[in-house]
């Protein structure tokens, strides 16, 4: 459950990084979305909060990683490179996917063991859904029609 907390929390938070640094402009549906998202992320985590409550640090690193995804994303939203949205997150996804698993080989290599079914099928949704569709739809959303789609594409 944490992961999707984690992923519905990103977008709660480029939600509301767009509104308050970037100046866009939400509804009051907006707002709304944005309550639903948070109180989606405190129902998601509910059994989670005792074990999160002993591990300051970690929660920290989670909050600053979404964080920091969601400003990368807004960030990306507003580039003036002449290249396609789409080609330029294709190629941060493949350097820092080459980045992570250099960094696993080197750190974590003896705790290496194969995933289990469940897992690829999260590997599989993250693959095709997310990243073959989700993203796809953001960049076709910007590009062309216009539309930026929802305030954390």
């Amino acid at each position: 459950l944490a992961i999707p907390a984690a992923v519905l929390g990103t977008g709660l938070l480029g939600a509301v990084i767009g509104a308050l640094v970037f100046s866009a402009t939400l509804s009051r549906r907006g707002w709304l979305g944005v309550g639903a998202a948070a109180v989606g992320v405190a129902l998601l985590l509910w059994h989670e909060f005792t074990g999160l409550a002993g591990k300051p640090a970690g929660v920290a690193l989670a909050l600053a990683g979404a964080a920091s995804w969601a400003l990368g994303t807004q960030l990306l939203r507003r580039t003036r490179i002449d290249v396609p949205t789409l080609t330029i997150s294709f190629w941060m996804t493949v350097m820092t996917a080459v980045v992570i698993t250099v960094l696993s080989v080197i750190f974590e290599r003896p705790q290496w063991k194969a995933p289990s079914t469940a897992a690829w099928w999260g590997i599989g949704y993250n693959a095709v859904l997310i990243f073959g569709y989700a993203h796809a739809r953001c960049g076709w959303a910007r590009c062309c029609t216009g539309r930026t789609g929802p305030p954390w594409c």
